[in-house]
């Protein structure tokens, strides 16, 4: 009986593995998808100021800043104080649904 307990946790514990690392790379693709939000943003208000087309090299160089001022700005203390009082909340909201369900 213990070794039927066991192997059900282990295959529990497989299944929610996989389960995380599927929403894992979910997560990834909406953070590179809103990452190209950003970078687009950041062209089209650059090319407003511009009556010629940007060439590859400033679309470059647009993209490199715009990514550098996203990682600086996640990577700021305020930016983790909010994140980490938000997850908190989060957290706390869905254990008092998964109480209530």
């Amino acid at each position: 009986m213990h070794n039927e307990r066991k192997k059900w946790s282990k295959n529990k514990l497989d299944q929610a593995m996989k389960e995380a690392k599927d929403e894992f790379i979910e997560l990834q693709m909406q953070l590179h998808y809103l990452s190209v939000k950003i970078c687009l943003r950041a062209i089209k208000t650059f090319q407003q100021g511009k009556n010629e087309p940007l060439n590859p090299l400033q679309i470059r160089q647009i993209v490199e800043h715009e990514l550098d001022n996203l990682v600086e700005d996640i990577s700021k203390p305020s930016f983790m104080d909010v994140t980490l009082k938000r997850t908190m909340l989060e957290w706390k909201k869905l254990q008092e649904k998964k109480k209530e369900g």
